[in-house]
């Protein structure tokens, strides 16, 4: 049995991989999950000069910077949506898998079929979330709803919306990739 690993190539490079015949499809999404994640560390990145800046300001010259809380509230649900996809797609996902570890070795198939079930599951649920995220977005656009106070700083919600929706989205593609590597494995498992 070729082991699958969901995070790049099978142990057997000569072992038909599902998706991967050209892999075209988990190339462009890597490179997405990739872009994103990237994304969410030059926030991660832009946050921290912000917060160092302000803390300096306060205390070494009696000057914060306006702002700031409004800037690390929003960036909070970016950098989560932003970093998501590609932690699922490097297998970084917190699980406890003792029981599928074990599933894994003594029934190969009952393994698979509970992966493609746990994660048709989580594509399922990030839809539902982009499903209900889509109404905030077209509020956030249509109304100018923004962070903060208008009269000292203020900061629209729409972006943080629209990452929060390209995030479930590739959440979603993701899941249904996985499940898709476990259905062939699965498959290959029968024969």
């Amino acid at each position: 049995m070729a082991q699958l690993d969901l995070h790049g190539e099978a142990d057997d490079p000569s072992a038909p991989d599902t998706i991967e015949a050209d892999g075209t499809v988990e190339r462009w999404l890597g490179w997405l999950c990739s872009a994103l994640n990237a994304a969410g560390t030059v926030l991660i990145a832009f946050i921290m000069i912000v917060v160092n800046a302000d803390v300096i300001g306060r205390f070494a010259f009696n000057r914060p910077l306006t702002g700031v809380t409004e800037m690390v509230i929003a960036s909070i649900a970016a950098i989560v949506f932003l970093q998501f996809a590609d932690t699922l797609r490097a297998g970084r996902i917190i699980q406890a898998d003792a029981l599928l570890r074990l599933l894994e070795r003594r029934a190969p198939r009952a393994y698979h079929a509970l992966q493609v079930f746990f994660h048709v599951l989580g594509a399922v649920t990030f839809g539902v979330i982009l499903y209900a995220t889509v109404p905030f977005l077209q509020r956030a656009l249509a109304s100018g709803d923004a962070y903060g106070n208008p009269a000292v700083f203020s900061l629209p919600k729409w972006p943080v919306r629209a990452i929060m929706i390209a995030g479930c989205a590739a959440m979603l593609l993701q899941f249904l990739l996985i499940a898709w590597k476990h259905l062939a494995a699965m498959r290959k498992e029968r024969t």
